[in-house]
């Protein structure tokens, strides 16, 4: 879509050390993103996730970055 690249990320966790919280061992992540190129070399990108399907947690991030390749 020209210089504007909107993505959907989602990935599967799963812990391989037991948690001493109660919490579960496995879960979804699930986001939407957006990367817009400025220039063809710099690209700024946005994404937020959820972390979905874990017992007794839930965790947001928001990730923000500005690269430039050479």
């Amino acid at each position: 879509m020209g210089q504007f690249d909107p993505y959907l990320p989602l990935s599967v966790i799963y812990l391989t050390t037991p948690t001493e919280d109660g919490t579960g061992r496995a879960g979804i992540n699930v986001g939407v993103g957006a990367r817009y190129y400025l220039e063809n070399q710099i690209p700024a990108s946005f994404q937020v996730t959820t972390q979905q399907l874990r017992s007794h947690s839930q965790n947001v991030t928001g990730i923000a970055s500005l690269y430039w390749t050479f």
